[in-house]
């Protein structure tokens, strides 16, 4: 993983994060203002890109992934890291529906 940062004219610095999925492909993705939460950002998307790579469980992702903003959600999406209606959390709904 690495953490690239981009300073933009106003002089405020902007983080990405380049990181190898679960393909070996090398892939770029916009983080934080924050260094240290751009390379949590990172983290977690090491560790889901290789657990995806061997078949493993992401259950201890879930709060993570429910988290996750729809526009980084649809990229790891398209790139196979999570599946189209992947939501590990359910929400308060589903409760409303099985408690009835």
């Amino acid at each position: 993983m690495e953490i690239i940062p981009r300073t933009s004219k106003s002089g405020k610095t902007h983080y990405s994060i380049r990181f190898n999925d679960h393909l070996l492909i090398r892939r770029r993705v916009r983080g934080y203002g924050d260094r240290r939460l751009t390379e949590r950002l990172g983290e977690q998307l090491e560790t889901l890109a290789q657990r995806v790579a061997v078949n493993a469980p992401v259950d201890d992702l879930a709060p993570w992934i429910d988290a996750l903003d729809d526009t980084l959600r649809d990229r790891l999406v398209g790139w196979g890291l999570l599946g189209k209606t992947t939501q590990l959390v359910p929400d308060q709904a589903c409760f409303d529906r099985v408690s009835r």
